[in-house]
């Protein structure tokens, strides 16, 4: 089952870059075609409002094993090397044993997602107050370039399918497997599929929900989801 269109239903977009240090209720800088930039680790650090916010964990949204992400083989390497230096794999080149492909596929496991709701958010940014913000800070939320954290799904433990075109060689595999990674494992599925297993020990950062905040005179007039249908994160 398609990851990306599952979350997407619930308003998530699938992180794809490097970067894995998401946390509900953190605000993010926006503009025009750039990537989102962290701005403030909590929004307490600038709305100052008369109770704390609650994070829980969402059960409505599941993400199972049985949902994957498939990426053709070119693609499919780069996005691997990012997820390697996101939760701290050991860097290795798939290449030396690996030279070409049909596609490689990425599941999650042990995921549980943790958020906010948003009439708990609007209430809050309604009766609160901003303080300590630089001018430029203010420039940019009333331009509305600045973005909320609702929710984001963790998972412990990637799995990753790589699908060749020719058999694997078993030698190559069996070094990889005595070299006894403690943070990712190796093993044939069948000739042409290699399947490599995270040690399930660091949580780490799947997938985001985030609205834009639109704020008029430092007035709060509403938030608008943005993760439902761009490629922000």
């Amino acid at each position: 089952m398609n990851l990306i269109k599952h979350l997407s239903k619930s308003g998530y977009d699938l992180i794809e870059g490097p970067i894995r240090n998401h946390q509900p209720l953190q605000l993010w800088l926006k503009q025009g075609a750039n990537r989102p930039e962290l701005y403030f680790d909590h929004i307490s650090q600038v709305f100052k409002g008369p109770y704390d916010l609650t994070v829980d964990e969402d059960p409505t949204l599941n993400v199972e094993a049985t949902y994957q992400v498939e990426h053709d083989f070119t693609l499919g390497l780069a996005v691997l090397k990012e997820l390697m230096q996101a939760i701290g794999g050991t860097p290795f080149d798939i290449s030396t044993g690996i030279q070409t492909g049909q596609k490689i596929s990425i599941k999650y496991k042990d995921a549980y997602t943790a958020s906010v709701t948003i009439g708990q958010l609007t209430s809050y940014l309604i009766e609160s107050s901003i303080e300590g913000v630089s001018e430029n800070f203010m420039h940019h939320l009333n331009s509305n370039q600045v973005l909320l954290i609702t929710g984001v799904v963790f998972a412990k433990q990637l799995v990753m399918d790589v699908s060749t075109d020719r058999d694997i060689d078993v030698g190559w595999v069996a070094k990889l497997q005595a070299a006894k990674d403690p943070k990712l494992s190796f093993s044939l599925k069948n000739k042409r599929q290699l399947k490599m297993t995270t040690s399930g020990t660091k949580e780490f950062p799947v997938a985001i929900k985030a609205s834009r905040l639109d704020f008029d005179q430092r007035k709060f007039k509403g938030m608008r989801l943005v993760t439902d249908n761009r490629n922000f994160f």
